[in-house]
């Protein structure tokens, strides 16, 4: 692996405080002339910092590019961060399928370099994609060896202990779900849950609020998820957290407040076009609306959600297109690969024989006598 620049710890640095300035630097860095490595190294944080800010089409762009240098050369640093960040983009885009194959191929490098962490970071964004697709059992079995990973792997109590509030987070929104209503109130009431101010926390007790038919506990609670929600965060993740408040604003009849948060959400796709999550949110505001006898309303909610519906379903083919073309491509370089290996083996064997006679020459008769010699070694 190539050596790390200054500008590239520099990157490094900064993704997570300042995308913009990732942004700027990886384009400087892409300005000049680069070997192979800085131009993957590049364009994965370049990839990076589009998708922080919101830009998704040409994060994916830029991440492909990364991703087919890093492939080709061998990049295994690169092709951690590459898998996981493009699964997320897919997961995020509601193509749990494809998010699922670039995180296994994550955990298949993982565990050839036996590196623990990466492994459990992609185990709890496989938990994530099971959760939107409404694999509850697999996402709490994942989320469970996700845990059990980072205690085995981190030496630092105080970062195992915020991912135990994290892993108890998660299990209450995965108990609330499958209906467990018993086993989530005993870990919401454990100290460090109450005190926690996160979003996941407020959103989980709406939740519980709300399947109790509390609705002035529901409400207090959607109203302190909404405000948890940092303008720093990602726009994606932003919408993703607020469809989940609106959903359970819906289902404890809380309408008003769904159209509230609605609107808020309205305001973000506006500056990300995703055309799936457009689709989703006029399914919302129909529910709404329908709820409220807004008919105006409504019938413009309509109109927005047909018009999305149709190109979402073209996206979805196309993307199930891309998924089947990728996984042609994979197989075809295994059966090349199979091809090359079975032609070095018959020349490595007609190498060792006498044309005329057909029989060993010396080569081949000291490559024998080898290969007998290694038989009866590792014969018990």
């Amino acid at each position: 692996m190539a050596i790390r620049t200054e500008r590239m710890k520099e990157i490094l640095d900064i993704r997570f405080d300042d995308p913009q300035k990732e942004k700027e630097l990886c384009l400087q860095m892409l300005s000049g002339e680069c070997d192979r490595y800085t131009q993957a190294f590049g364009r994965t944080y370049l990839g990076d910092a589009y998708h922080t800010i919101g830009q998704i089409d040409q994060a994916l762009l830029e991440l492909s590019k990364a991703l087919e240098l890093s492939e080709a050369d061998g990049y295994d640093d690169l092709l951690f961060v590459l898998y996981n960040l493009i699964g997320i983009i897919y997961m995020y885009n509601d193509d749990e399928q494809s998010a699922l194959d670039y995180f296994f191929n994550g955990i298949e490098l993982s565990e050839k370099v036996d590196d623990k962490m990466m492994q459990a970071t992609l185990l709890s964004n496989i938990a994530y994609a099971y959760r939107g697709a409404g694999a509850y059992d697999k996402a709490e079995k994942m989320t469970d060896e996700f845990y059990r990973m980072i205690c085995d792997s981190s030496d630092n109590e105080s970062n195992v202990e915020v991912d135990r509030i994290s892993y108890e987070t998660d299990k209450i929104w995965l108990y609330l779900h499958k209906n467990e209503l018993d086993k989530a109130w005993e870990l919401m009431q454990h100290s460090e849950i109450q005190n926690d101010t996160s979003v996941e926390k407020h959103i989980n007790f709406a939740t519980y609020y709300g399947m109790k038919s509390d609705h002035k506990q529901c409400a207090l609670y959607i109203d302190a998820a909404v405000n948890a929600i940092r303008d720093d965060i990602n726009k994606y993740e932003s919408v993703l957290y607020q469809f989940e408040i609106i959903q359970i604003a819906i289902d404890a009849e809380l309408y008003e407040k769904a159209l509230e948060v609605a609107e808020i959400c309205e305001k973000i796709l506006n500056q990300l076009g995703s055309v799936g999550k457009w689709t989703q949110l006029m399914d919302y505001k129909i529910m709404i609306y329908r709820a409220l006898g807004k008919a105006s309303e409504l019938e413009t909610a309509y109109e927005k959600y047909y018009e999305c519906d149709k190109l979402y379903e073209n996206e979805k083919r196309h993307a199930v297109v891309k998924r089947a073309r990728r996984k042609l491509e994979l197989l075809h370089e295994i059966d090349r690969k199979q091809e090359i290996e079975q032609r070095q083996a018959e020349l490595f064997d007609k190498r060792g024989m006498d044309e005329l006679t057909g029989l060993y020459n010396r080569w081949g008769l000291k490559r024998h006598l080898e290969l007998l010699k290694k038989n009866k070694d590792t014969c018990p």
